[in-house]
This record gives structure tokens, C-alpha cells and sequence, in this order.
């Protein structure tokens, strides 16, 4: 594998982690928050570090979608995950006024997971040794 594609699946396995690591985060400030009176959960400082994570992957995938673009690998898959991103930003600002949206939230980060999955994992075939060139024929 060229070093380029292993810097794809590298930023594609921070994507993972960090993934992963938003829902142990989310559900630890669910149950360290404590809002005063009439506040809401999600505003509780408990969630800044969900937050500061959240904001890292954001660039963590973009950095990702260049270099599957300057790759020309798994371009596609790259800016699905960035466009889930930005989606997942809007969904967490929306819930403060529309509850089903910010429900939407977690939903669309188990599809960041599905999809860095993917891009950790590399193009298909990728562990497979590359195909021997078919021998030409002797002149004769």
C-alpha cells in the first residue's frame, strides 16, 4: 500500500475512534450533567469536551476528503462522511429548537460509524496481493 492510501486509512481510523469515543462522551455528560432549573441537558458543560471532539472530527474528515480527492481512492465514501459531518453539526444546533431533529443526532453518528469503518478498512481487495501481469507470448 502506497503511503499516501495508509494516511487515508489512518485519518479514517481517528474518524472511528473519535466516533466511538463521542458516544462514551455523550453518555458520560448525560450523567455527570446537572442543569440548573429551567436549563437543558445539552447546554450543561458536561458536554463541552462531547463538543471540542465533535469539532476535531469535523476536521479530521475534511482532511480526509482532500486526500481521497488528491488520491483519487474512495472519494465518494470520503465526502459522504464529510457531508454526514456537517449534518451531525446542524442536527446537535437544531435541538436546541426542535427536539426530533436533535434526536436525529445520534442516529446520523451511527452512520459516521458505518461509513469511517470503511474508510479505515480500505478500498475492497486492498489486504490482496496485487495481480500477476499475464506473461506475453514468445515470439515464434
Amino acid at each position: 500500500m502506497e503511503r499516501p492510501q495508509s494516511a487515508q486509512r489512518v485519518l479514517g481510523w481517528i474518524v472511528l475512534l473519535g466516533a466511538t469515543l463521542q458516544f462514551f462522551l455523550a453518555g458520560l455528560a448525560v450523567f455527570r450533567a446537572k442543569p440548573h432549573d429551567g436549563d437543558k441537558l445539552f447546554k450543561s458543560s458536561a458536554f463541552d469536551v462531547h463538543r471540542v471532539v465533535g469539532d476535531a472530527l469535523i476536521l479530521v474528515a475534511f482532511a480526509l476528503l482532500v486526500l481521497a480527492i488528491v488520491n483519487r481512492d474512495q472519494v465518494r465514501l470520503a465526502g459522504v462522511l464529510f457531508a454526514l459531518m456537517i449534518v451531525q453539526f446542524i442536527l446537535a444546533g437544531a435541538g436546541e429548537n426542535v427536539a426530533a431533529l436533535g434526536a436525529l443526532h445520534p442516529v446520523n453518528g451511527l452512520a459516521i460509524l458505518a461509513i469511517s469503518h470503511f474508510l479505515a478498512r480500505g478500498p475492497r481487495g486492498a489486504e490482496r496481493e496485487p495481480a500477476l501481469e499475464p506473461e506475453e507470448p514468445a515470439p515464434g
